[in-house]
């Protein structure tokens, strides 16, 4: 009826809806399980490239430095202590490399930084001797002390 009360709906004559194949249930726990498997498997991808570059990376010491003392400073900690290896730090050059003038941060110790150079045309016996020798000085006032 157009202007008047609408007659009241069967619900008896609508058509049924259809039914689905897959229970949603299993579906969602597919689901749940291959976005853990994925994060998982990003989380293992993460962790060996972490690993990969520590080992990389990682400080080897010479056999030299095992022998006789003195080890190096990592680049890590030389850089901030250098000023980043600043010309105005520089102190001199040496057969090895050049020498600057910094700052340990930990300690606060001034120091003097060689960076060895690796085009160097002087051997490691040379480099092994300049090292043992300058480890082997004491003076207090114009020396300074081999870390």
């Amino acid at each position: 009826m157009v202007n008047g009360e609408a007659e009241s709906l069967d619900y008896r004559k609508l058509p049924q809806l259809p039914r689905s194949k897959r229970k949603p249930q299993a579906y969602s726990s597919l689901a749940a399980a291959t976005g853990i498997f994925t994060f998982a498997l990003m989380v293992a991808a993460t962790v060996i490239l972490v690993v990969r570059k520590r080992i990389k990376y990682a400080e080897v010491l010479e056999d030299w430095e095992k022998e006789y003392g003195p080890h190096r400073f990592s680049y890590k900690t030389c850089t901030p202590a250098t000023d980043g290896f600043k010309d105005n730090g520089l102190l001199g050059v040496g057969g090895f490399g050049r020498v600057y003038r910094g700052v340990l941060r930990a300690s606060n110790i001034e120091v003097a930084v060689k960076r060895v150079s690796h085009k160097s045309g002087q051997g490691m016996k040379e480099f092994v001797a300049e090292i043992v020798s300058i480890g082997k000085l004491r003076h207090e006032r114009n020396v300074a002390q081999l870390l």
